[in-house]
């Protein structure tokens, strides 16, 4: 039976360190146990169990081990898995395919027929069982992730923990439950190839765990045995491509394909879902009043101006509020994750912002995500694996819980996440929240310091934005701040559109924008957006309003 995909392409991949590798009960075909016999798979343990037991009918494995058990005690059942299960000597196969830099192993052995073959390579090889969650363990391409429990470091504690001895599909749901699951539908979507070696029906029902995607197909292998079943057939073809050579036959695949591989050096993949940090503009920037009446009564934030007012710690385009200094103090003092919440208008973008730039002047790695894009979670692996303490962001936490428990089971120890959103929304996110990041430090960015009050004030007085409050004295300024606006700076903002002289300036932009009909439009659904909290793509926008690109780049 020929193999319908390309599997000198897919071991190309694996060559360059960007395939992943699942293994099941065959893939330890060839390998002995320290009785210097072939590994049991799991119906012929449930089998020997059940012998041991003076049971002659056929059990499913975890009734037997019960039943074992329950006759001989945990002692003797650890002392039984040892015996059948560590290894004493592997195939040249396993040495081949232990030798490839795979991006992740995972296996529903219990064996250690990979863990033997890189230490007989030597190879570094990380054991990891799903137990410990993937936050708790450092993630590397020397992981091999045991998802039913290893033979390695078995004790009477693991064996009722770590240790999976039942049927296939309490194995999945198992799976299917754990943390671990969304790490490996991660690494599978960013893996290059993915390859299944030995893989059967009684390991783990992937239809359960995979959506058979298109892209999934032409990248994933099934290497079985060489005469497969009509049912293997059936199952496996939606999920990728058959390839019935045996685990010796991929190992010679890989053999001829190694013979004419050349290593692809890849740079670093640029980042379409992430902002950097700020760097300073390569000359002074000159700041209007035109640019300060933007940001204050159209949101438009001009990321340059803020980077400059942090570096030269003025007050000529934002002010440095008493929170922003909180906020850095918390990221040195290796805070894990901060959730930082406001209500509308108070100043949540101008602190992201502000941080960018600090995290230029400080020489820290910081990385704020902006869109979906569709190499997202290759960008969160990266940052992930490549930087030591990143700073990593997320502005309206709300719309991306998924994208932050990917970040969360990635990211290293010593870094720090960082999670926006409106407070109202926040008191409802929180408990969600909670289940994915754990313990955290929360900000409330609403209220404005006593030397905020001062330091907005004399902002405003120094572009002229006090409008019809212009007359009064620097403390009836500040008491006006403090008293009728609730020291926020939102409520601040409404008291001074309700000024003449600001309210005019507003009618002369919305007079001009009445004047294109598909602007106006386009003007309107955005603030209505923003008010509910609801981000959307804008060409979606575009297109769900009917408005063609050339009105686009007019409104731009």
């Amino acid at each position: 039976m020929a193999i319908d995909g390309d599997i000198n392409k897919g071991l190309q991949a694996a060559l360059n360190g960007n395939a992943l590798l699942f293994t099941g009960a065959g893939f330890s075909f060839g390998a002995t146990n320290v009785k210097t016999e072939k590994l049991l798979a799991g119906k012929e343990l449930a089998k020997q169990i059940a012998t041991r037991c003076g049971i002659s009918d056929e059990l499913e494995l975890d009734v037997a081990a019960q039943f074992f058990q329950e006759d001989h005690g945990d002692d003797e059942l650890i002392k039984l898995l040892r015996s059948e299960y560590t290894v004493s000597d592997v195939a040249k196969h396993h040495l081949d395919l232990a030798a490839v830099p795979w991006s992740r192993v995972y296996t529903t052995n219990y064996d250690n027929v990979y863990e033997f073959a890189c230490a007989r390579l030597p190879r570094d090889v990380n054991p990891i069982t799903i137990d410990k969650l993937p936050s708790e363990v450092a993630l590397s391409s020397n992981d091999c992730v045991h998802i039913n429990g290893s033979i390695l470091g078995l004790t009477r504690d693991t064996i009722h923990s770590s240790l999976k001895l039942t049927r296939t599909s309490y194995l999945t749901d198992a799976f299917s439950d754990n943390a671990w699951v969304d790490v490996f539908r991660s690494d599978v979507e960013c893996a290059e190839a993915f390859f299944f070696i030995g893989y059967s029906l009684y390991d783990l029902d992937i239809n359960r765990i995979l959506y058979a995607t298109k892209t999934l197909r032409k990248k994933t292998f099934f290497v079985v045995s060489k005469s497969p079943s009509s049912v293997e057939k059936r199952i496996f073809s939606p999920f990728g491509s058959l390839a019935p050579i045996g685990i010796d036959g991929i190992a010679s695949y890989l053999t001829k394909t190694k013979a004419t591989f050349t290593p692809v050096t890849t740079n670093e993949l640029p980042l379409a879902s992430f902002d950097t940090a700020l760097p300073p503009s390569k000359k002074p920037l000159d700041i209007r009043d035109s640019d300060v009446f933007n940001l204050l009564f159209y949101g438009d934030v001009n990321a340059e101006f803020v980077g400059q007012s942090i570096r030269k710690d003025t007050s000529e385009y934002t002010i440095k509020r008493r929170v922003f200094c909180e906020l850095t103090n918390e990221i040195e003092a290796n805070s894990k994750t901060i959730i930082l919440h406001t209500d509308l208008g108070n100043g949540k973008s101008i602190l992201v912002e502000q941080l960018r730039s600090w995290a230029h002047i400080e020489n820290r790695d910081i990385f704020v995500f902006r869109n979906r894009s569709r190499s997202v979670l290759h960008e969160i692996q990266q940052i992930c694996s490549q930087h030591t303490s990143p700073i990593i962001v997320f502005e309206n936490y709300e719309f991306w819980l998924d994208l932050i428990k990917e970040t969360q089971s990635r990211r290293p120890a010593t870094s720090t996440l960082i999670l926006t959103s409106r407070s109202g929304v926040h008191d409802i996110f929180n408990r969600d929240l909670h289940e994915i990041i754990g313990d955290h430090i929360e900000i409330d960015a609403n209220i404005l310091r006593p030397e905020d009050v001062t330091h907005l004030s004399e902002f405003l007085t120094a572009y002229g934005m006090w409008g019809d409050f212009a007359d009064l004295s620097t403390r009836e300024k500040e008491d006006f701040i403090r008293k009728q606006c609730g020291a926020t700076i939102h409520a601040v903002l409404l008291r001074l559109l309700e000024s003449r002289t600001i309210h005019e300036r507003l009618d002369k932009a919305i007079n001009a924008i009445k004047t294109n009909n598909d602007i106006y439009k386009m003007v309107i659904s955005i603030l209505i957006l923003r008010i509910l909290n609801i981000a959307i793509d804008g060409n979606l926008l575009l297109d769900i309003l009917g408005i063609d690109a050339q009105a686009s780049l007019t409104a731009r």
